[in-house]
């Protein structure tokens, strides 16, 4: 039995082997590289048709063209921002995201944070909320996850480590 086993695994071993040589490694394309075909018979009448355009257009002043509408969007929109408009009001609030930069029990620590983001990123508003018993520091509103990470992309980790993205809701004034 084992002297079964051991002829099976080398034919198997020699057909695999044999297999492979037939499979040679592909060099390159198969035709010559020395192909050249002359297309410039297809191009001509195009190419002299663009030159006569451009050059009549040149000569003549501009014309502006008035396109008459054919739909009217305006009506729809409108309905929409005013659907919009009562739905946040009757909610009270807007859903949106900032970065929080840090979230500590010391003032003056969420003090020394906000002051370093006013210094080294003028374009950055970082606010200072209380959370009872937390002090957070966050930069912005805005209405997707991805304008955030814009922001949280520019602030270097390792001088605030514990950025973080979070949702929050913002009153209605």
């Amino acid at each position: 039995m084992q002297k079964f086993r051991s002829i099976a695994l080398l034919l198997v071993s020699a057909l695999v082997l044999s297999a492979c040589s037939l499979f040679q490694k592909s060099t390159g394309p198969s035709y010559p590289s020395t192909y050249s075909e002359d297309l410039s018979y297809l191009r001509q009448g195009l190419f002299q048709e663009t030159e006569v355009a451009i050059s009549e257009e040149s000569s003549s002043t501009p014309r502006p063209v008035f396109v008459q509408p054919q739909q009217d969007v305006n009506r729809r929109i409108d309905m929409i921002l005013d659907t919009l408009k009562t739905r946040n009001a009757e909610r009270g609030f807007l859903e949106g995201f900032s970065v929080q930069v840090i979230s500590t029990r010391s003032r003056t620590e969420a003090t020394e944070i906000r002051n370093q983001i006013v210094k080294d990123f003028e374009e950055l508003r970082p606010e200072i909320s209380y959370d009872q018993p937390n002090y957070k520091v966050k930069i912005g509103f805005f209405n997707d996850r991805l304008q955030a990470y814009e922001v949280y992309s520019q602030l270097p980790k390792q001088d605030f480590p514990y950025l973080v993205i979070v949702p929050e809701r913002r009153p209605i004034r």
